[in-house]
């Protein structure tokens, strides 16, 4: 049995959207945890403009058996 604990990290622009998907991630059973870490600020270039906003971090912990399908929700559920 692989007992490994992997993190899984994303950003989202909005608290109230972060503390949802955190929610459903645990109810779900997809993570064990979720982490919400606010008052984080991205800078990056977009459009060839430099791009500064506040997000929220996400990070899910769970078994390295469920990595593949916490991937797959997360990519059909963030926003």
């Amino acid at each position: 049995m692989d007992s490994k604990i992997w993190c899984v990290h994303t950003m989202i622009d909005s608290a109230d959207q972060a503390r949802l998907i955190a929610r459903e991630a645990v109810e779900g059973r997809r993570a064990a945890c979720v982490q919400i870490e606010s008052g984080i600020t991205s800078v990056f270039r977009w459009k060839d403009s430099l791009e500064s906003v506040p997000e929220t971090r996400l990070v899910f912990k769970l078994s390295s058996a469920g990595k593949d399908a916490l991937i797959s929700w997360l990519r059909d559920r963030h926003p």
